[in-house]
């Protein structure tokens, strides 16, 4: 009887977290939107409290469990455009260089075998809503990225004798073309999302 309630309890649980984190995957911003209301953010406040603080157990639950993907993966509207990261190096002698993730795309070859999970990893780092974390839990996988980077780029360039001053992670977005337009992509916006030391520690603006 212990083992049959402590298991329904674990289910019930579960499927509660589900039931609170996918609406709020979805709708969060609006339910942001809705508590800093001007004119009921006082109101507003205690039941604010509460919010986040389940907002914020249930979402380190579902990372721990690894069921933190909400249904957004499955609904419209799709999206129009993909980001990548890319690290800029900038040196001591004023010059730099633009060190672009091994997943961004190339006119024409659109077919892609391998690194679907880095793939995964870097358009999440790249994604506006997930810079918005930045600094908080999730650093380090940024600073991870930016060091495996960096890594790669002296592997590339072991003779290259300029010191390095500063690193800066970028997101770099490109639109999804529409049917029948020319393989062009001429029109990547590059946004700055945060600076880092030489040595891959991020720099608290």
């Amino acid at each position: 009887m212990l083992r049959k309630l402590l298991i329904s309890l674990f289910v019930l649980w579960h499927l509660t977290v589900l039931v609170f984190r996918n609406p709020v995957d979805i709708w969060g911003d609006d339910i942001g939107v809705w508590f800093d209301d001007d004119e009921k953010h006082e109101a507003r406040a205690g039941l604010k409290k509460k919010y986040d603080r389940i907002d914020r157990n249930t979402r380190r639950y579902t990372r721990f469990v690894g069921t933190e993907q909400g249904w957004t993966l499955f609904g419209s509207p799709l999206a129009r455009s993909g980001p990548w990261p890319a690290l800029v190096i900038l040196f001591e002698d004023e010059t730099g260089t633009l060190v672009k993730s091994l997943n961004e795309v190339v006119p024409g070859r659109f077919l892609r075998l391998g690194m679907a999970r880095q793939r995964k990893l870097e358009d999440h780092l790249a994604s506006a809503q997930a810079a918005k974390n930045l600094g908080g839990e999730e650093t380090e996988l940024w600073e991870h990225w930016v060091q495996q980077t960096l890594a790669r780029w002296k592997s590339e360039h072991p003779d290259d004798p300029r010191t390095i001053a500063e690193l800066h992670f970028v997101s770099r977005r490109c639109r999804y073309l529409q049917p029948g337009e020319p393989l062009e992509y001429d029109d990547i916006v590059q946004t700055h999302v945060a600076s880092y030391t030489p040595d891959a520690k991020l720099i608290r603006e």
